[in-house]
């Protein structure tokens, strides 16, 4: 994120989580983001908590001039919802013709699986323009010798997201989606992550991982995994493109003395 400080251009920002549960209370977040972009910033925060927002609203938006939504990150109707009060509009295909995407969006929220997995693949598509980046916070290695509770409570416990950023990882370093030779748990394995779709490069660094977006000439020149007809709301047509892949895949392997066994 280091480029958009005091941005010179129009910086368009979402944030999922207000940090409503944080000891130094809800919006910090919100004034450090108005700090390093600066005047330039359209901020956008999401948050779950209700209350919390009511009561942080009028001085977050009088403070930072930031559109404070409420909503479940998790729920397609709110996040729908949400696009539609930022005036985003999905272009004709995820890697063109975006109107007032943003440029970045940071999943803070919730931190269970199914809320950054449905946040994610809801709004990476949609929502976030082409060469923009995404970021998911607090994302954990297993943890063993934790209580069943403790476990039902944190996504670290089974190491969730970090398999699925691994998929998202070998998806991209098999050659656009066409084969991934390792996988770290099973052996080889050919995989066509659905998460890996239109990712240009991933990016760790301690407990979150980035993600950028790629661009319509990424796809073009098979930097990125972009199957179909990059239409992100057509699985059928997805599903039938990865199944083509792996089917040309292993008649490419068939009879190679060399393939890997």
């Amino acid at each position: 994120m280091a480029p958009v400080a005091n941005a010179s251009e129009p910086f368009k920002l979402l944030e999922i989580g207000l940090g409503c549960t944080m000891s130094y209370g809800a919006g910090g977040s919100v004034k450090l983001w108005r700090q390093w972009v600066g005047e330039k910033l359209e901020l956008h925060e999401l948050e779950y908590n209700q209350a919390c927002a009511k009561k942080w609203a009028s001085a977050i938006n009088v403070e930072s001039k930031t559109a404070l939504h409420v909503g479940d990150q998790a729920n397609i109707t709110d996040l729908a919802r949400l696009l539609e009060n930022a005036k985003v509009t999905p272009g004709q295909s995820p890697v063109a013709g975006c109107s007032s995407c943003f440029d970045a969006i940071i999943d803070d929220g919730g931190h269970m699986p199914y809320q950054n997995k449905a946040s994610f693949d809801y709004l990476f598509g949609r929502a976030l323009k082409p060469g923009g980046v995404y970021v998911i916070e607090d994302i954990s290695p297993p943890v063993n010798g934790r209580s069943k509770e403790w476990c039902r409570r944190h996504s670290e416990c089974k190491g969730e997201m970090v398999r699925w950023a691994q998929e998202m990882v070998a998806t991209v370093l098999g050659g656009t989606g066409s084969a991934s030779h390792f996988d770290f748990d099973n052996g080889p394995l050919t995989l066509h992550a659905l998460q890996a779709r239109w990712v240009a490069s991933v990016d760790f660094s301690g407990r979150a991982i980035a993600i950028v977006k790629a661009t319509r000439e990424d796809c073009l020149a098979a930097h990125a995994y972009c199957p179909g007809k990059m239409q992100p709301w057509n699985s059928d047509s997805l599903s039938k493109a990865s199944r083509g892949r792996h089917r040309n895949h292993r008649r490419h392997n068939c009879g190679n003395s060399d393939a890997t066994t």
